[in-house]
């Protein structure tokens, strides 16, 4: 018995095994399974030992393979002595059981667990067996009162879950209403809604505490489940009470000044409540990781996942809070007035960064109020007769937008896809037209911008016209309908500089719209790429970045990044006809990071061959009407080996864009109601390995464009196969995409 004891309290200290996660059941656990098998070693088969502790010495690491090699080779000593010591006997079982309690091996999910069940077998078996008859109902006994205790805890654990089940629904109910309300103009109830979901978690956590819960805890698989309710009602109840709190404090009237613009002194209060708020989240998040276990069934575990995902968006979401609360004030005029140049763009003439730029806003901000100060088209800057025109640092800035001449031609400020690019260029132009006036930021809208301003101003008339352009006409009329309206009326001006100024004007001079409303008009124009903003005070990135405002164009570290990007060469305004699909196909070897691409872009023009204005269908000298020329280009790291238009090889150019990126391009002539195809066979090195990282670069067109990238890993060196996953891209969205071996085996074969 004395070896039993040993055992026992070997395991219950030196293992930290915890199959219930209640730490003074689970040392009892411990002990109890060391003692029984050092009993059962007593009377089992000398081979019973010896496959025991092969199995311990084999999954065991560290100084615990010690131990479990003595235990080893006193089985096979016992073996081959023909030895029955029983004392003997009991230290080879006993060791090996204690060393079945450290595993470290296999790594994934109750491997461990499975190895030392499939030792142990054996040996409790035979013990079993060979055990004199008078000993055997106190093994019955022990399965008693095991059954016994899984029947109490089922029964607990139904009534927790019966108890506990109509608080945490109401308090989920309630939080999710709350979570609707932020940001709109309904603090108050969000406030109450807040609270009383906090209260309901709060009633299910004192279910959860109960004293006669003890059976359900006690029962491993049960225990982890009833752990994970308690955790889940504990979190429940902290967000409820926190966000409670933070919503008091933030209440959009406080904010919003009636006669427009921001408070900034009250915006950056909003700092501490979103920090603690982002703690708090953090706490959560870090419960819920605690409380996992690979006991918790497949259903529950997704559950878990989804509140998990939910939970650390909430928590990304209010440490982006507290960052605005911190930049946002300075970006707003805080800490002295800021000047923004607004550059519209029209993607029926396209650009790299969208469309041709067609009109210009100068907004100042200062203390939080907005002021549109002037509105015009590019040529009221300069044009290419002006003496002295404009300077450029040389070489600062990549050739293929040096080449579009942004010095002489205002409206080619957009040929670049890099909006910081494009805000550097404007702020060395701008003082040099403009009296020396610092531009601290640009900002690119598109007519989808415009048209989200709109939903919230309400419909303006365009001057000269009948129009009335609004949130669900005036895409169509920006890019198509307002140039035939130029053609039947015979001004080819600028009927829209008004329009903007009067939309500017009265979105600023009113009270904003609360934080909910803009997002809900504004974030799918942000993430199109429809609206986008970069200053030239790099602490702002930050933020920008956060809010997908940014527009930067910059390679993954050593990483992969494809932008397809259109140009306009006739000129005209065709390109609202011009559609485009976009696949990408990879190989990427993952042991030598070699990656060969295939790029093939279709191109369809849909424009008709007559019946619209010249300004859209007058082709390049020599070509039918409606033909489009576009300069058709790929940043991409990796080098062109060949390139097909339609089946036939061609030439390319390239040059160096960005930083490790370079710029391939191309024209092409498109009739009217035709199809081309564009292919590029790409080739380069992204690292061995390393993941596969796709940043993809979408350009804002008018057309419904389509996108998709395929990856194909060459997995020989991993598991002597291939597999591909297929990913479709938004084409108007920038995102990274990240592929690893793992990712492609989920996705499944060929």
């Amino acid at each position: 018995m004395g070896i039993v004891a040993a055992a026992a309290v070997a395991a219950a200290v030196l293992s930290s095994a915890a199959p219930t996660g209640w730490t003074p059941v689970d040392v009892v656990y411990r002990a109890v399974f060391a003692g029984v098998v050092t009993m059962a070693s007593v009377r089992a088969r000398r081979w019973t030992l010896i496959w025991a502790a092969a199995l311990a010495s084999a999954a065991a690491g560290g100084w615990v393979a010690v131990p479990a090699g003595a235990a080893l080779a006193g089985g096979i000593a016992l073996q081959v002595l023909h030895r029955r010591d029983r004392w003997a006997r009991a230290a080879v079982g006993g060791t090996a059981a204690v060393c079945l309690l450290m595993l470290e091996w296999p790594p994934f999910a109750l491997g461990s667990a499975l190895v030392a069940a499939v030792a142990v077998a054996p040996v409790l078996a035979t013990g079993y067996l060979r055990m004199h008859h008078r000993n055997r109902p106190y093994v019955w006994a022990g399965l008693g009162a095991a059954v016994l205790l899984l029947v109490l805890g089922l029964v607990t654990t139904g009534l927790f879950a019966a108890t506990a089940a109509p608080a945490v629904a109401s308090g989920v109910r309630n939080a999710a209403d709350a979570v609707e309300g932020l940001g709109n103009d309904t603090a108050g109830s969000t406030q109450q809604q807040f609270a009383q979901a906090a209260d309901d978690f709060a009633r299910a956590g004192q279910v959860g505490d109960a004293w006669w819960l003890a059976p359900a805890r006690a029962v491993p698989v049960l225990a982890q489940h009833v752990q994970l309710g308690r955790d889940a009602t504990t979190s429940g109840q902290e967000l409820g009470t926190v966000a409670a709190d933070v919503s008091t404090q933030v209440t959009d009237e406080r904010l919003r000044r009636p006669e427009g613009g921001i408070d900034l002194v009250r915006l950056a209060a909003l700092q501490a409540p979103a920090e603690q708020a982002r703690d708090s989240l953090d706490t959560v998040v870090g419960r819920l990781e605690l409380g996992r276990s690979p006991w918790i069934l497949g259903p529950v575990s997704a559950k878990v996942d989804e509140v998990a995902d939910k939970v650390g968006s909430a928590r990304d979401s209010a440490d982006l809070a507290a960052v605005a609360a911190q930049r946002a004030p300075a970006m707003l005029g805080a800490d002295g007035e800021r000047r923004y140049i607004v550059l519209l763009g029209n993607p029926a003439e396209l650009r790299d960064v969208g469309g041709h730029i067609g009109n210009w806003a100068e907004v100042v901000v200062s203390n939080g109020t907005i002021d549109v100060r002037r509105v015009g088209q590019p040529y009221d800057l300069y044009t290419p007769n002006t003496v002295p025109h404009p300077n450029l640092t040389p070489g600062a800035y990549p050739q293929s937008l040096v080449e579009l001449r942004p010095d002489l031609y205002p409206q080619n400020w957009g040929g670049s896809p890099d909006l910081p690019t494009v805000a550097r260029l404007v702020a060395e132009i701008w003082p040099q037209v403009n009296g020396g006036a610092k531009v601290d930021g640009v900002a690119y809208a598109d007519p989808t911008a415009f048209a989200a301003l709109l939903e919230l101003t309400g419909p303006v008339t365009v001057p000269g016209t009948s129009t009335r352009l609004a949130a669900d006409n005036a895409v169509e009329y920006l890019t198509r309908t307002q140039f035939a309206e130029i053609r039947q009326t015979g001004d080819d001006g600028d009927p829209l500089g008004e329009v903007i100024r009067s939309s500017l004007t009265n979105f600023t001079s009113s009270q904003l719209p609360s934080p909910g409303s803009l997002g809900e008009v504004f974030g799918p124009v942000v993430a199109g790429g429809h609206l986008q903003l970069a200053t030239l005070h790099p602490e702002d990135d930050d933020l920008l970045a956060r809010t997908l405002l940014l527009g930067e164009v910059e390679r993954p570290g050593a990483g992969d990044l494809l932008a397809v990007v259109s140009r306009n060469v006739n000129p005209s305004k065709i390109d609202a006809y011009l559609q485009r699909t976009v696949d990408y196909d990879v190989a990427w070897n993952v042991a030598t990071g070699e990656t060969r691409g295939v790029l093939t872009v279709k191109l369809s023009n849909t424009a008709p061959a007559d019946g619209l204005p010249d300004v859209v269908l007058n082709g390049p000298e020599g070509t039918p009407n409606g033909t489009n020329r576009t300069q058709l280009c790929v940043l991409s790291p990796l080098k062109v080996r060949s390139a097909y238009l339609d089946g036939e090889r061609t030439g390319v150019g390239t040059l160096p864009e960005l930083r490790g990126v370079d710029r391939h391009c191309l024209f092409v002539d498109l009739a009217a109601g035709s199809t081309r195809t564009v292919k590029f066979n790409l080739l380069g090195d992204l690292g061995a390995g390393v993941p596969y990282l796709l940043q993809w670069v979408g350009q804002s067109t008018v057309g419904p464009d389509s996108a998709r990238l395929s990856v194909q890993a060459d997995r020989t060196s991993v598991d002597g196969g291939k597999a591909r996953v297929s990913i479709p891209l938004d084409p108007a969205e920038d995102e990274l995409v990240t592929v690893t071996p793992d990712v492609l085996g989920a996705a499944g074969r060929g």
